[in-house]
């Protein structure tokens, strides 16, 4: 039995503990995150509305190219309904300098090439956005004022899903009548003669005798006179025609090819019930490298500088120490 003081004892401090993986401590993460974000649009627009900036999403959602929207006025992507909404919305929001609020807007994407004339096809967005001061590229004096804007594609899935919920649920309305009325024009059935009865009674007893199935064949076999072989096994088994078509049975302890698991190896079966541990992720806190065949110790602690670094560091370190004890003779 342990002690009060076992017990009690401290626990390890958090600095002796593996440091986990920051996606923050990599070179150029913000960068990662715009490049990677497909499924929404990223805008940067100008106080006259002219695209600056777009992301990956306005190609993957509408098959625009960057190169096709620099320069150009985003206003002209939306529908002729929505244009006017939308640029007062952005003129409030730069006057003011207040977030823009959430909005829909229906934004055209590529025309298509397989119409005659081509036509676009327009995809709702809920889209909102907030101004900014930054500093030009030609080190002018005074800040430029630009607009961040993020679109989001409207959810209509779901439109989508309850159009085809109701769609199904009036065919199957339609077909119950149909069957309510085909059971209504069905004649009666009338009484059966004697013979037709007791032919019928067999047949339903012969059906219900074939379909039983007992619930432990195996247990069935060992408690029989006959030995224990791969013949009185497959006796046993039910056919396809008794089981209504089934074209397989589960014998609970037994094997595939008729035989229980007594044999199987219980260290490889504990081996198969582990689960596998996950790999740790490193990060090198010097470049930000995350697929580095080994891990080395550096300022920070064990496995944070990768193989290069790592060795770069350790060398320097020895220098250095070098360096110290020459100065100190």
């Amino acid at each position: 039995m342990a002690s009060g003081t076992e017990l009690n004892s401290p626990l390890l401090p958090l600095s002796n503990a593996v440091p986990g993986f920051e996606f923050g401590k990599r070179k150029r993460w913000a960068d990662l995150v715009i490049t990677e974000l497909v499924d929404v649009l990223l805008l940067v627009l100008s106080s006259q509305g002219k695209v600056l900036y777009c992301g990956n999403g306005l190609k993957d959602l509408l098959g625009w190219k960057d190169t096709d929207l620099i320069d150009y006025d985003f206003v002209n992507l939306l529908n002729a309904d929505d244009k006017e909404g939308f640029m007062q919305a952005f003129r409030l929001s730069l006057s003011t300098g207040n977030p823009m609020p959430s909005s829909y807007v229906r934004i055209r994407s590529v025309p298509s090439s397989l119409s005659d004339p081509p036509t676009s096809e327009e995809l709702v967005f809920e889209i909102n956005g907030r101004p900014q001061m930054v500093e030009a590229d030609d080190n002018a004096a005074s800040p430029v004022q630009v607009f961040f804007a993020v679109a989001k594609p409207h959810p209509n899935k779901t439109v989508a899903m309850l159009d085809t919920f109701l769609d199904l649920q009036e065919e199957h309305e339609r077909l119950q009548s149909r069957v309510a009325e085909l059971r209504a024009r069905a004649p009666r059935l009338t009484p059966a003669s004697p013979a037709s009865s007791s032919t019928s009674s067999s047949t339903t007893s012969m059906y219900a005798t074939t379909s039983m199935v007992p619930k432990n064949p195996v247990s069935q076999v060992s408690q029989s006179s006959q030995p224990y072989t791969r013949t009185s096994v497959d006796d046993v088994s039910p056919s396809p025609a008794s089981t209504g078509g089934a074209a397989h049975l589960d014998i609970p302890g037994a094997t595939s090819s008729g035989r229980p698991d007594e044999d199987e190896d219980p260290v490889k079966k504990k081996k198969g019930q582990k689960k596998a541990t996950p790999a740790e992720q490193y990060v090198c806190v010097t470049c930000g490298r995350t697929d580095s065949p080994e891990w080395r110790k550096g300022p920070s602690g064990p496995k944070t500088l990768c193989n290069a670094c790592g060795l770069r560091w350790a060398k320097q370190t020895k220098v250095n120490k070098l360096t110290e004890e020459a100065s100190a003779y």
